[in-house]
């Protein structure tokens, strides 16, 4: 029979603890330098085409991004596949710190940390920074293409925007300003040797970047149809190995296949583990993984698809849908999980709108009213604009209805001021969120009342005068206009006008 023992070991912790604090107080305790992850360690700023003073003072600058002191002995730069630096031994670089490697001395007035003869070719070069057991701990301009930024013209420096993010076009600008260092000839260098970036931007930038987006690349599904979901990285950093799972609903969308995309293989068939299915082997919740299968174990760095996934669509699909990523998605370097941001695939088909029919007008139920009416569809979540042809020869939206029938009457915002015995011009559209059917017009009139009655008196008279006279030669635009006084909808208070009250004047209503 075994028994457990608990034994009192706090005079042991406490006897120790004050050993260590003692050691360290005198200074005896020495600052241990660690192992380094990818992207502990970056290279944050190349002089690809040297300074002002000469094209040929080339040098780079590299930045440990952690809090810890990392030992570089043995580190190598690899510049176009070829090892073109060692780190000394005993090499280290302390916690958010720089260090630049110069191609001289005099290359700056800022001392240098290390020196090599190097010649960055001003079409580009592909850098590598890897560890005493060669593991790449960082790269930039990995297409061997022509350099992110930086000027051979301003001898602008390449800097980095944000050192925690990896080697991709987006995460590069050039310099826009120097920190005070001088090259060989005293002039100032534009860039920032062992300081802060002059493009320097974290969080704000950081938003833009780890992303994994699912888009529909297909506008409208009729029943059949195989629809393609694309789902492609955006900006990431370091992908070693993704798993995603994908909800979607299987009463209208049927799983036919998956099929991995160029991104993390890029291009070698053979370079990663692609797998998929149905999670339980039932319909609307699909599993997806792949991770790449090289003994350096390194990560990739940029944009591009994924994988795609076909469905076929089990019926023509009038509302909106979406496929949503699972919560155990996920997203990962070598070492860790990445901080991504899923973007889920919503599919909001084209809607086409019938107009409306039997669109009608009839006098309101008072004066000075026009009602219009029409038979209301079956189509749900659908509204009817109604618009009024204005004095000035444009349509103006008059009412939103949610029923079968609108009134024009006073108060109507651009409408409304109904004069007796005058057409009035209307059109109607079915609504549904942004999206308009097709018109149609009609027109209406109340012909309760009597033209030129601009009081509403039921008498044209000398009141009605004095209103015209006072409004006289005003337009539609005037600040003061009334509309009651145009009898005759032209937008101007004029000679027409008084010739209608003229032909009215003293009949009663």
């Amino acid at each position: 029979m075994r028994i457990n023992q608990i034994y009192d070991t706090s005079w042991l912790k406490r006897t120790f603890s004050g050993f260590l604090l003692l050691i360290v107080l005198l200074g005896l305790l020495p600052r241990f330098a660690l192992a380094a992850d990818i992207g502990s360690v970056v290279i944050n700023e190349i002089a690809w085409a040297g300074t002002q003073d000469s094209s040929n003072d080339e040098w780079i600058e590299i930045y440990n991004t952690t809090d810890n002191m990392i030992d570089l002995s043995n580190w190598q730069l690899i510049d176009d596949g070829t090892v073109a630096f060692v780190f000394p031994q005993g090499s280290q670089i302390a916690p958010k710190s720089y260090q630049l490697i110069e191609d001289k001395e005099s290359v700056t007035d800022i001392p240098s940390d290390y020196i090599y003869n190097m010649s960055l070719a001003n079409a580009g070069d592909t850098l590598q920074l890897s560890n005493a057991s060669s593991q790449i701990i960082d790269t930039v301009n990995m297409s061997g293409k022509a350099w992110y930024a930086g000027s051979s013209t301003t001898y602008a420096t390449m800097e980095r925007i944000n050192p925690y993010l990896g080697d991709f076009k987006e995460n590069f600008a050039s310099a826009v300003s120097g920190n005070g260092a001088k090259g060989s000839l005293g002039n100032n260098i534009l860039g920032t040797p062992k300081s802060q970036n002059s493009v320097f931007k974290l969080e704000e930038e950081q938003n833009k970047f780890n992303q994994i987006k699912a888009v529909f690349e297909n506008s409208n599904w009729n029943a059949g149809d195989i629809v393609e979901l694309k789902v492609n990285a955006e900006n990431i950093n370091k992908l070693f190995v993704y798993g995603i799972g994908l909800i979607y609903d299987s009463s209208i969308l049927e799983f036919q296949g998956a099929f991995k995309g160029s991104f993390l293989s890029a291009g070698n068939e053979n370079a990663t583990s692609f797998q998929s299915g149905l999670r339980g082997g039932e319909e609307g919740n699909l599993l997806i993984a792949e991770a790449k299968l090289d003994q350096m174990k390194n990560g990739i760095d940029g944009s591009g698809n994924l994988f795609t996934v076909q469905f076929k669509a089990l019926s023509d699909i009038q509302t909106n849908t979406a496929i949503i990523f699972a919560s155990d998605s996920f997203a990962a370097t070598p070492n860790n999980d990445l901080s991504i941001t899923f973007e889920n695939a919503l599919y909001e088909p084209e809607i086409i709108l019938n107009p409306v029919n039997n669109l009608t007008t009839q006098i309101g139920d008072d004066r000075y009213q026009i009602k219009l009416s029409w038979n209301k569809l079956s189509v749900n979540n659908v509204q009817y604009q109604i618009e009024r042809l204005g004095a000035d020869g444009n349509w103006y939206v008059i009412g939103i209805s949610d029923d079968n029938y609108f009134i024009d009457k006073d108060g109507v915002n651009k409408g409304g001021n109904i004069i007796p015995d005058l057409t009035y011009s209307y059109r109607v559209a079915v609504k549904k969120g942004e999206d308009l059917s097709a018109y149609q017009e009609v027109q209406g009139m109340d012909f309760r009342g009597i033209k030129g009655d601009n009081t509403r008196s039921d008498l044209v008279d000398g009141r009605d005068l004095e209103k015209l006279a006072l409004h006289f030669g005003e337009n539609f635009e005037s600040g003061n206009f009334e509309a009651l006084i145009d009898t005759t909808y032209d937008g101007l208070i004029n000679g027409s006008d008084l010739i209608d009250l003229g032909s009215n004047f003293a009949k009663k209503y």
